[in-house]
């Protein structure tokens, strides 16, 4: 190519350059003006439990159920004589799946579990 032909070249492709800025520019404004904010129950009939929910403080933490740290347990006494007992032990093993009912078991926990009878109405 010549000299005269690249600056052609170069010409053109500044022509064509210009009119592509001017219509995305162009296209910018329409799609801006076109644009509508989100519904919510103030701008719309929708009801206000469909309302976007607005966001949390990363820093808020959730409170802690329960009693302070280091407070004394109150819990109910063991009866000396239950009526019922239920002696649960693991027949296999979870991981590895070898049998355990002639391995000696350790002792690992202990529930009772307290039911009150009801009482007759008095009329």
């Amino acid at each position: 190519m010549s000299r005269d032909e690249l600056i052609e070249l170069i010409l053109a492709q500044i022509e064509q350059l210009a009119q592509l800025k001017a219509d995305n520019e162009a296209l910018r404004l329409k799609l801006e003006k076109g644009k509508k904010p989100p519904t919510s129950s103030s701008n719309s009939s929708q009801p206000p439990s469909r309302d976007q929910k607005r966001s949390l403080p990363s820093d808020r933490r959730k409170g802690r159920h329960g009693p302070p740290a280091g407070h004394p347990r109150h819990e109910r006494q063991f009866v000396a004589n239950p009526d019922h007992i239920v002696e649960v032990k693991a027949e296999t093993c979870s991981h590895c799946h070898t049998d355990l009912r002639s391995a000696e078991g350790v002792l690992r926990d202990v529930n009772q579990i307290t039911e009150l009878c009801r009482l007759p109405r008095w009329k």
